[in-house]
């Protein structure tokens, strides 16, 4: 049997499987999943930047060891200094604030638990 692969952006919900002669069209039992597909690259890109940046000061899953009031704080500041300028940077990192934003949310995620259940 040979299985017509279809990339991201393409129907997926019509795939073509060959077998023996008969042609038979499949449909992706997705719906009502989340679509992550859906996620602007730019939140990856600018998360991921940052945790690069934060594994090499420091070391790869230090974030974790932190104590959720120091992000929230970190949040609060660079969101203030996002505000006032929307293009900043960070001093030390050379970042945008807004990323490192991005990121401080995204360890509250994780370190509050606060996923669907």
């Amino acid at each position: 049997m040979e299985i017509w692969k279809t990339a991201l952006g393409v129907d997926i919900d019509n795939t073509i499987v060959k077998s023996e002669g008969e042609v038979k069209y499949l449909t992706k039992a997705d719906e009502g999943k989340v679509r992550l597909d859906l996620v602007p690259t730019s939140l990856m890109w600018a998360v991921g930047t940052i945790m690069t940046y934060g594994a090499e000061k420091y070391y790869e899953g230090s974030w974790r060891e932190v104590d959720p009031k120091r992000y929230k704080a970190a949040l609060l500041r660079h969101l203030m200094l996002y505000l006032e300028d929307p293009q900043s940077r960070d001093e030390e990192s050379g970042y945008y604030h807004l990323w490192h934003v991005l990121c401080n949310a995204t360890f509250l995620l994780e370190l509050e638990n606060i996923k669907e259940r």
